[in-house]
């Protein structure tokens, strides 16, 4: 949990997670530029979810634009959230059974 944009993107580029629940409007930068920044410092990017108050058909293509794989406007079920990022668990590569 990172509770700035820039402790967001630390985070990211540091622990390489498998998703990211990310909000729009954080203090340093804004969600659109971690998203920006976590897509620019990783080979493999995280699947990224933008979580808002904004429910906007600007804010959205914004968002698109800006990396994001999925939108959803507060508050969000905490069932789709949790569907949406389970489904970005990384199966580890190993040898063939």
């Amino acid at each position: 949990m990172a509770y700035d944009g820039d402790a967001g993107v630390r985070a990211a580029l540091e622990r390489r997670p498998d998703a990211v629940v990310c909000d729009l409007g954080l203090p340093g930068r804004t969600g659109f530029e971690v998203a920006q920044a976590v897509r620019r410092g990783l080979s493999r990017p995280p699947l990224l979810v933008a979580l808002t108050a904004y429910e906007d058909e600007a804010v959205r293509g914004r968002a698109r634009w800006a990396g994001f794989d999925h939108f959803l406007v507060k508050p969000a079920d905490p069932r789709e959230v949790g569907a949406m990022v389970s489904g970005a668990a990384r199966v580890p590569a190993g040898p063939a059974a």
